[in-house]
């Protein structure tokens, strides 16, 4: 009999113990939550977007403005776009900013919404402890997603409230 149990955090609000017991039957069972603030839904929705504005703008702007560059150095206008290029690279940096001070207070303003949690909570922890379950239970007929729908658990958990 194999048995090996691992810990992990899954999300800033959850963290995963997995035990393998037998031959590939894995289990994953919620432990502790840990003590972040927000609203269900509404908060780690805003989280997203803010780790989106943060790495994600900067990586689409300067993706696309390579991506003019190369563009304008293939048609020998390299002296003429580049104005143009930093220009734009200045305005996404502002949005940038922007966006992330807009998203932060909107992140402080649903804490206030946090008395919702007591009806989308129990919501949230059925839907994640039945992908769990149903992950480590059907994982062997839903092969090679089972583990897949286990996982799925773990990021809806990331959605409740505290």
């Amino acid at each position: 009999m194999l048995a090996v149990l691992s810990v992990r955090r899954v999300s800033p609000g959850r963290i995963f113990g997995s035990a393998v017991i037998a031959a590939g039957a894995v289990m994953a069972v919620p432990m502790a939550s840990a003590a972040a603030q927000g609203t269900a839904v509404v908060t780690p929705v805003l989280k997203i977007l803010d780790f989106g504005d943060v790495v994600g703008l900067p990586e689409g702007c300067e993706t696309g403005l390579s991506a003019i560059g190369a563009g304008a150095s293939q048609i020998n206008l390299s002296a003429a776009a580049s104005p143009f290029i930093s220009n734009l690279d200045n305005q996404c940096g502002q949005i940038e900013q922007e966006g992330d001070n807009y998203l932060q207070q909107a992140i402080t303003q649903s804490y206030q919404a946090n008395g919702l949690n007591t009806l989308a909570n129990p919501i949230i922890a059925d839907m994640a402890s039945a992908l769990v379950l149903e992950g480590t239970n059907y994982g062997t007929s839903m092969a090679p997603f089972g583990p897949t729908v286990t996982g799925l658990g773990g990021t809806v958990a990331f959605f409740e409230g505290t």
